[in-house]
């Protein structure tokens, strides 16, 4: 999320107490057509296993964390992030004096407005394949929270 972030030139603040399932949240200083002190929540999930399938990443979100993303009547947009890592995390990571490379990805979506669900537990959301958490897509989102335009 830090290298993402530092990449498109926004900065990242964590609220001291996890309040309303965020986890993170990405500001703008008014870089890359966005008004000053846009900013979004993000609701950060990691996961060894695979969730990846050929239309995206099907995660099991709780049904509290699912249901604070889906708000509509809240001020600052929410998105989750689900970050894939390798089952063994030695496998992660690696470094040399020429290079710093961390393997798999992540994804995003944003939840605003979908429906209320039945389950009890958890409910299995999909994170397009399309979503893939970069640099570009974050400043596409951030341009679209400052005009306040749907993330979707």
């Amino acid at each position: 999320m830090h290298a993402v972030a530092s990449v498109a030139h926004f900065q990242i603040s964590q609220p001291s107490v996890d309040c309303n399932c965020i986890d993170l949240h990405i500001s703008s200083d008014g870089e890359h057509q966005t008004q000053e002190d846009t900013m979004i929540a993000v609701q950060l999930k990691a996961t060894e296993q695979n969730f990846l399938h050929d239309n995206g990443v099907h995660f099991p979100l709780e049904i509290k964390h699912y249901d604070n993303l889906r708000k509509t009547d809240i001020y600052i947009p929410r998105i989750l992030v689900v970050m894939l890592v390798p089952a063994d995390l030695n496998d992660w990571m690696s470094h040399s004096p020429d290079e710093l490379v961390l393997r798999k990805c992540c994804y995003w979506v944003c939840l605003s407005g979908r429906a209320s669900t039945s389950h009890t537990s958890k409910v299995t959301v999909v994170l397009p394949s399309a979503n893939v958490f970069t640099p570009e897509a974050l400043i596409e989102i951030m341009k679209k929270a400052s005009n306040n335009l749907p993330l979707v």
